[in-house]
């Protein structure tokens, strides 16, 4: 019973300090790259476990169309594709536009609008690893999803 009891403590544990050493990486990043953000994003909205790697976050979220295919790891994610993360995986409902053409375009209007993102710098600017995390904290807050 105690050598049980171990186990699931240390896995939560482990589970819990993956989540972190993410955060902690992608505050430090000047420009937020495409397979961090991706990992946070992705797990805020359930999508992947926690104990998912950051590669394997990257791959589901290249697999369920949150940015062009072709896209590397290491690349920098502008204000309209993390937008579209958001809306994409929080499942968040979007205006009249974003409903009939869902898309980077309207995703990032939207979060602008709702003030969770700054919409100084437009859409093609690049996002930093501490506005990815505020902008994720706002967007569950939106939603009204407790932290």
């Amino acid at each position: 019973m105690i050598i049980t009891l171990s186990v699931l403590f240390l896995s939560s544990f482990y589970m819990y300090s993956q989540s972190n050493d993410q955060i902690d990486v992608l505050l430090d990043e000047p420009q937020a790259r495409l397979d961090s953000t991706a990992y946070i994003v992705l797990s805020a909205g359930k999508i992947i476990e926690e104990s998912t790697d950051v590669a394997t976050a990257f791959a589901k979220a290249a697999e369920i169309g949150l940015f062009h295919s072709g896209e590397k790891a290491e690349t920098p994610v502008r204000a309209d594709e993390f937008s579209y993360m958001l809306m994409r995986s929080l499942s968040l409902k979007g205006g009249l536009m974003y409903m009939f053409f869902p898309g980077p375009r309207y995703a990032y209007r939207e979060m602008v609008y709702r003030k969770v993102l700054s919409g100084t710098g437009g859409p093609s600017r690049i996002v930093s690893g501490d506005e990815v995390v505020r902008s994720l904290s706002a967007a569950l807050d939106l939603k009204g999803v407790k932290e």
